[in-house]
C-alpha cells in the first residue's frame, strides 16, 4: 500500500507531501492544479524514464519519494532479496533524484539501485490505469498473461519461452543441413579442387617477396656479378687491397713500437679493422655466389610468380591469407564429408529439445487449466459482489499442436461471459459493455491483490 508521497521541485510542484489512508483515496482539483503531476511522480518511482524537463524551472534538482507498506514475505521481499537488499518493519522507501546535468539516481531504502530494479518492484507496488485501460482485457494474449499471473506460472512460462527459442534454432539447423545435402556433391567437388590447388602450390609465407628480390638480381646478374668481383678484389685480392694495406700498417706500427711503445696504440684499432674487412669480404663473396647467370632460373622465377599471382586473385592477397583460406576449405570439406554424422547429432538434439519442450509446455497447460477452473467461480463471486448476480464467467483454453508452439506455450486463452440467465457463454469482447469490463477488471484486481498479498 502507498502510504506517503513526497515531491520537491517536480514540474509545477515546489514541495508537497501527500499521505494516503486505507481504502479509497480521491484527489480532486481544478484543471492545471497538478493532479496529473502526482501520477507522473508515482510513475517515476515505479521506474519510468526520467526527463530533465520535469525539473522545476528555478531548481537544479528534483526529488520524488514514495513510502510503501509491504509484507516482509512476498514478491516484493523476494525481488529485494535477489538484489541483496533487506526489508525491515515492512516499510519500503523508493526515491528518484533528477539533476539537470543528467546524473539521475535511484534509491531503495537509501541504497543506490538501478531503474530496472524499480521497474520490477513497480509491477508489485503500483498499477496505473487510464480511462481506456479496461479494453486490454479484450486481447487474448493479455487474457493468457493474466491467467498465468493468477496461476503463478510466470517462471514456467519463461522456461517454455526459452525452450521454444532453443527448439526453433535446432530445427532451423536441421533444415539447413538437410537443404545443404541437395548440392553437397557439387560443393564437395569444388572444395576438393580448391584444396588440391592450394596444397599443390606448396605455399610459404614471404615467398613472393623473396622471388621478386631474386628476380631483380637475375635481371641484372652480369652487372651485379662484375661489381661484386671488383669489390672482393679491392678488399683482398692484391697488394693494393684494403686487407693488405691494413695488415701492412699494423706490422709497421708493431715494429715501431719496439722503439717507442706509444706507436703500438693504433695497432688494436687496425686489428679490429682487419676483422671487419674479413667479415665484409665474406658477405660480398656470399652475394657473389648467390647471383646466377642461368637464364633458366629467371624463367622459373617468372613461372612461379605467375602461379602465385593467379592464386592470389582467387584466394587472398598474401600467402598467409591463402593458407588461412586453405585451412577453412579443409575444415568445411571435413564437415561435408561428415554430413550424415552432423545431421544425426542435430536431429538427436532436436528430439531432446522437443521432448523437453513438450513436457514443459504440457505442465504449463495443466497449470493453466487448473487455475482456470479456480478463477471462474472466484470471478463470479466478485461479480456478484459488484451487482452482477447472474453472471457466469469461464476461461476457455484452446491447445495447438507442438509444431505450432509459441513462446507463450501451446494455449490460447479466451475469457467468456454470460451476464443474464439463459444466455450462452460468449467471448468477453462480444458481450461485455464498458461498465461490465470495468466491473470485471475490478474483480480481477481484487483477486490479484489477494494472491500477491500486496
Amino acid at each position: 500500500m502507498l502510504r506517503e508521497l513526497r515531491i520537491r521541485n517536480f514540474a509545477v510542484i515546489e514541495s508537497v507531501t501527500v499521505a494516503f489512508g486505507p481504502g479509497l483515496n480521491v484527489l480532486t482539483g481544478e484543471t492545471g492544479a497538478g493532479k496529473s503531476m502526482l501520477i507522473d511522480a508515482i510513475l517515476l518511482v515505479r521506474g519510468a524514464r526520467a526527463q530533465t524537463d520535469v525539473i522545476r524551472t528555478d531548481a537544479e534538482t528534483a526529488t520524488v519519494e514514495a513510502i510503501f507498506d509491504v509484507e516482509t514475505r512476498g514478491p516484493v521481499a523476494n525481488v529485494l532479496d535477489e538484489a541483496g537488499l533487506t526489508l525491515e518493519d515492512g516499510q519500503l522507501v523508493v526515491r528518484r533524484e533528477l539533476a539537470r546535468g543528467g546524473r539521475h539516481r535511484a534509491f531503495v531504502n537509501d541504497s543506490a539501485v538501478t531503474v530496472a530494479l524499480l521497474e520490477r518492484l513497480g509491477d508489485y507496488l503500483v498499477e496505473v490505469h487510464g480511462q481506456h485501460e479496461h479494453q486490454r482485457l479484450l486481447d487474448p494474449a493479455r487474457q493468457l498473461e493474466l491467467l498465468d499471473r493468477f496461476a503463478d506460472a510466470e517462471d514456467l512460462r519463461e522456461r517454455v519461452a526459452s525452450l521454444v527459442g532453443k527448439y526453433r534454432a535446432a530445427r532451423d539447423a536441421v533444415e539447413r543441413t538437410r537443404a545443404a545435402a541437395r548440392d553437397r556433391a557439387q560443393r564437395e567437388d569444388l572444395l576438393r579442387f580448391q584444396l588440391s590447388e592450394l596444397d599443390g602450390a606448396r605455399l610459404r609465407p614471404g615467398e613472393e617477396d623473396e622471388l621478386r628480390q631474386e628476380r631483380r638480381r637475375a635481371q641484372h646478374a652480369e652487372r651485379l656479378l662484375a661489381g661484386l668481383v671488383e669489390a672482393a678484389a679491392l678488399l683482398v685480392d692484391d697488394e693494393a687491397s684494403a686487407a693488405a694495406r691494413v695488415h701492412r700498417a699494423a706490422r709497421l706500427l708493431t715494429d715501431l713500437g719496439r722503439l717507442d711503445p706509444a706507436f703500438t696504440g693504433p695497432v688494436e684499432a687496425l686489428d679490429a679493422a682487419a676483422v671487419q674487412v674479413d667479415e665484409a669480404l665474406a658477405r660480398v663473396r656470399a652475394l657473389r655466389d648467390a647471383v646466377s647467370l642461368d637464364p633458366g632460373r629467371l624463367e622459373a622465377i617468372d613461372e612461379r610468380l605467375d602461379v602465385l599471382t593467379r592464386l592470389r586473385r582467387k584466394y587472398g592477397d598474401t600467402e598467409a591469407v591463402m593458407l588461412a583460406f586453405r585451412d577453412e576449405v579443409a575444415a568445411e570439406l571435413d564437415r561435408v564429408a561428415r554430413h550424415e554424422e552432423i545431421l544425426a547429432a542435430q536431429e538427436r538434439l532436436l528430439a531432446e529439445l522437443q521432448a523437453e519442450l513438450a513436457e514443459a509446455a504440457g505442465a504449463l497447460s495443466d497449470r493453466r487449466r487448473a487455475a482456470g477452473e479456480r478463477l471462474g467461480p472466484q470471478a463470479e463471486r466478485e461479480l456478484r459482489a459488484l451487482g452482477m448476480e447472474r453472471a457466469v464467467f469461464r476461461i476457455a483454453l484452446e491447445c495447438c499442436v507442438l509444431e505450432e508452439v509459441s513462446p507463450r506455450g501451446l494455449d490460447r486463452a479466451e475469457f467468456r461471459l454470460s451476464t443474464n440467465p439463459g444466455e450462452e457463454l460468449r467471448p468477453l469482447a462480444r458481450v461485455a459493455s464498458g461498465g461490465e469490463l470495468s466491473s470485471h477488471r475490478s474483480s480481477r484486481r481484487s483477486r490479484r491483490a489477494v494472491r500477491c498479498s500486496v
